[in-house]
C-alpha cells in the first residue's frame, strides 16, 4: 500500500525488496480496523511502500511465497 493511503503509523518491521526498477523499503505496520469493498478487515498486516511509482506491489516476499 502505498505511504500517501495511510496517515502516521508505528513501524513493526522493514524489509528491503528488488522491484523491475530499483530496491524498495517496505514498512510494516498493523491495522487495526481497515475497510476493502464494503469488509471490514481486523489486524491485518500491511507493507508501505514509499515509492511514488507504485501503489501497490504483489511480491513472492510480501505474499510469503502465495504468488
Amino acid at each position: 500500500m502505498n505511504q500517501k493511503l495511510v496517515k502516521d503509523y508505528p513501524v513493526i518491521d522493514q524489509i528491503w525488496i528488488e522491484t523491475a526498477s530499483q530496491q524498495e523499503r517496505i514498512d510494516l505496520i498493523l491495522l487495526p480496523d481497515i475497510t476493502i469493498h464494503h469488509y471490514q478487515l481486523h489486524d491485518v498486516y500491511v507493507g508501505i511502500i514509499t515509492s511514488t511509482q507504485y501503489d501497490c506491489i504483489l511480491n513472492q516476499q510480501l505474499m510469503g511465497g502465495l504468488l
